[in-house]
């Protein structure tokens, strides 16, 4: 989680590094990722709830774009619950992402889940 006045929660400036099985979620105020001069790499990341947006630069390929299910981001808390996509056996890559391989959690019971645009934009109808 970023917080502060960074231009992303990862800012990369005249440079092309590869960024792997990292969480980028939660930043406030600032998107994922900036990029000035560079094209990194951004691949098997999970990537959600930037206040700036989601958007990525460089070359990014089989990322995820859904909650990351941490245990309790609130009191620091950022170990993966046991069905988080984060883990090793809950993705299509079989690969920790984040720092954290083992479950922190149970299950989550969140009230994050993937719908399309088209059921989004219904909910906002009038």
């Amino acid at each position: 989680m970023n917080r502060g006045d960074s231009p992303g929660a990862i800012a990369i400036c005249d440079s092309t590094p590869t960024i792997l099985n990292t969480i980028i979620a939660f930043s406030v105020g600032a998107p994922a990722v900036y990029c000035l001069d560079s094209a990194p790499t951004i691949a098997r990341c999970c990537v959600l709830g930037n206040e700036g947006g989601d958007d990525l630069c460089g070359t990014y390929y089989d990322n995820l774009a859904t909650d990351p299910l941490l245990c309790n981001v609130y009191s620091g808390d950022l170990t993966p619950c046991a069905n988080s996509e984060c883990l090793a056996a809950n993705n299509e890559w079989s690969e920790v992402i984040g720092a954290y391989g083992e479950a922190g959690c149970p299950d989550s019971d969140s009230p994050v889940k993937r719908v399309t645009w088209s059921v989004v934009k219904t909910m906002f109808r009038s």
